[in-house]
């Protein structure tokens, strides 16, 4: 690495600059400067509170996090089962945690399109449950919403192409 290392061309060896305390003190100097412009934005433009709760009067409709949308929104889907929810969603994670044990390849990214293809497509379904369940806020998901159906049919298009091309290019990479 250049900053880690001093090249002599005349001598052809290298000479290596410590960690401690040089590295270290220009780490420590950055992380200052960070935190500086940190306190600088965070004085330029507060967070506003939002407005205080009244217990005697309860917002009409609750909505979970930006995190938790795209759960509660398959949850609240009209004619899947809470049940079959749960399951589903419970398998997701699982595979999700052995993802590590099943592509064990030590190749690069891009080498593996596959898996690739498989991250884009539960992100994107991810991605889209958020987008519905913020557009409809309080309402069911019901399939024969146009604009439910709609987005499901495209979502699943573009997952489809992907898994598709990702197939195809997984298949092109282990022939060669």
């Amino acid at each position: 690495m250049e900053s880690q290392a001093h090249y002599k061309a005349s001598q052809g060896h290298v000479e290596e600059i410590p960690f401690f305390p040089n590295h270290l003190l220009s780490e420590i100097a950055l992380a200052f400067v960070v935190l500086g412009l940190i306190v600088v934005f965070a004085s330029l433009f507060p967070v506003r509170l939002a407005e205080k709760y009244d217990p005697l009067n309860p917002p009409q409709i609750l909505e979970p996090e930006w995190y938790f949308m795209p759960v509660y929104q398959v949850l609240k889907t009209e004619t899947v089962q809470p049940v079959f929810a749960v399951a589903l969603l419970s398998l997701v994670a699982v595979l999700f945690v052995l993802v590590p044990f099943i592509d064990r390849g030590g190749r690069r990214v891009h080498e593996r399109p596959l898996m690739m293809a498989v991250a884009l497509v539960i992100a994107l379904q991810f991605l889209a449950l958020t987008a519905y369940g913020y557009a409809t806020p309080g309402k069911f998901a019901l399939f024969s919403d146009p604009v439910f159906l709609s987005l499901l049919i495209a979502v699943n298009g573009m997952s489809a192409v992907a898994l598709v091309l990702g197939m195809y290019r997984q298949w092109r990479i282990m022939r060669t």
